[in-house]
């Protein structure tokens, strides 16, 4: 893997590599070939699954006329072009830093001249060259508030020519029925643990057997979430899980305190939302251990033998705390709070006090 691919491995608009992922690229093609290509597509699956890298690379297919060689070299001109945000013909729109509600708004599809914001109607309204297709990009669609899923719905129901909507989203329930109906349904499904497997070592060359174990079993067939748990100190959070869980029943408040560094606001040189990431990767660790117990309380042994089998000795201590009614309640609370932390309605701090109070209890 040569160094540009490495350093923007988390980009999907620079990422060459689809890993899965084939029946979804599939019916994209087949239905781009026909003369009933919809005009807008919501794509589900989880956070990091690589719906952003999937629509990518059909982009990418589409503006070089079904040249392969855009596929996966790097230095194809309209892979160059879109892998540094210079083609005019995409509009990518996501929930913009500055906004503490983590919403995408009004503003970003009616746009904001004063604001600065593009927005998706004026983008709409510039001219095409050549005819060519016109993309948008909506990521993480189901921040979109009422207001800019109304703004958006006229869009979808008259549609430009040769505009093509994508919504990317991990939980399009929260989105209008006016707005998923317009829409068609394209699901994209984790990866199997052996192709994960594969990545993960290719990237981190040096993580050990145990570790690279635990990051696989975690990430779920996810290889986006297996990044981001490496890239973001998850072993050092899962290693402190571990450590408190270790400590029960006997946990103090000393010991709950003294883990807040590590979901402090960070520091100036620090990634904005360091402390978000970090503390919805203790959550998810949570959920994932607590489901294990589960499993492994009602006899589904591979919990033990696909993981560690040392971590009998986690879901016995888990199990004589609460009954598995109690755990599967908490990881509904838990997955409310991830929630709520991506969408600005709670800070990283509370949702850790919130969330280790409901689990030591």
């Amino acid at each position: 893997m040569n160094d540009e691919i490495e350093n923007k491995i988390l980009d999907p608009k620079s990422n060459p590599l689809l890993i899965g992922h084939g029946q979804a690229w599939d019916k994209l093609i087949s239905s781009y070939n026909t003369d009933k290509f919809h005009h807008a597509w919501l794509i589900t699956g989880s956070k990091g699954v690589g719906k952003e890298t999937l629509i990518y690379r059909f982009i990418r297919y589409v503006m070089a006329d079904f040249d392969d060689d855009v596929l996966e070299n790097v230095h194809h001109p309209i892979f160059r072009q879109i892998s540094h945000g210079n083609n005019f013909n995409i509009l990518h729109i996501k929930a913009r830093e500055e906004m503490a509600s983590g919403q995408i708004l009004m503003d970003d599809i009616k746009g904001n001249k004063q604001k600065n914001i593009a927005g998706v109607i004026p983008f709409l309204k510039t001219k095409v060259e050549n005819g060519a297709w016109r993309f948008v990009i909506i990521d993480e669609a189901w921040r979109m508030n009422t207001s800019a899923q109304n703004a958006l719905l006229k869009n979808l129901e008259e549609p430009p020519a040769k505009t093509v909507f994508f919504l990317l989203s991990e939980n399009p329930k929260q989105l209008l029925s006016t707005i998923s109906s317009r829409c068609q349904l394209l699901n994209t499904y984790p990866n199997e643990n052996d192709k994960v497997k594969e990545y993960i070592k290719g990237l981190y060359p040096d993580l050990s057997d145990e570790d690279l174990q635990i990051v696989i079993h975690f990430s779920c067939g996810n290889i986006g979430k297996a990044v981001n748990f490496l890239e973001n100190n998850g072993l050092a959070i899962w290693l402190l899980l571990r450590n408190l869980i270790e400590k029960l029943p006997e946990l103090n408040h000393d010991e709950i305190i003294k883990n807040l560094p590590l979901f402090k606001p960070p520091k100036k040189d620090e990634p904005k939302e360091l402390s978000k990431i970090r503390i919805t990767i203790f959550m998810e660790l949570i959920q994932w251990i607590v489901l294990l117990a589960i499993k492994y309380n009602i006899g589904e042994n591979q919990a033990i033998s696909d993981v560690d089998k040392s971590l009998s000795l986690l879901y016995d201590k888990l199990l004589s705390l609460h009954t598995p009614k109690s755990w599967l309640e908490l990881n509904n609370n838990i997955t409310e709070n991830i929630y709520k932390l991506r969408g600005g309605f709670a800070t990283p701090l509370h949702v850790y006090y919130t969330v280790i109070a409901k689990l030591f209890t």
